[in-house]
């Protein structure tokens, strides 16, 4: 999903770590959310999880500036965590990362769970 000058991607789990999203994703958590919300530390254990899936908003294929994480259970799902890059919110990249969800039936959505998703 291309929104001009950023694209919306839903990558294969390996690919996070071998084109170096993984690490940015957590730096971007740990910038966003305080310590106490962060899930830093678990990051990696949450994405090994069969049914934890992963977007990621990039610009130019390699700097990821947000992110949706969200579960899959039989005919539902949970938003685990949104969140975009501090100098990248209020420009529609939180909205868009939703709209990348919106086609599986999530549900569960709290404002704890978000971090800069305008």
């Amino acid at each position: 999903m291309e929104q001009g000058w950023y694209t919306v991607l839903i990558p294969e789990k390996k690919d996070l770590t071998a084109k170096g999203y993984l690490q940015q994703l957590i730096k971007i958590e740990k910038r966003v959310f305080p310590k106490h919300e962060s899930m830093a530390s678990v990051f990696e254990a949450e994405l090994r999880k069969r049914n934890t899936c992963v977007a990621v908003a990039v610009v130019n294929s390699t700097e990821v500036i947000g992110y949706i994480l969200w579960t899959r259970e039989r005919s539902e799902g949970k938003i685990v965590k949104l969140c975009v890059a501090p100098e990248y919110q209020k420009r529609g990249v939180g909205g868009r990362l939703l709209d990348t969800v919106r086609p599986f039936p999530v549900l569960f959505l709290t404002t704890a769970t978000m971090g800069g998703w305008g």
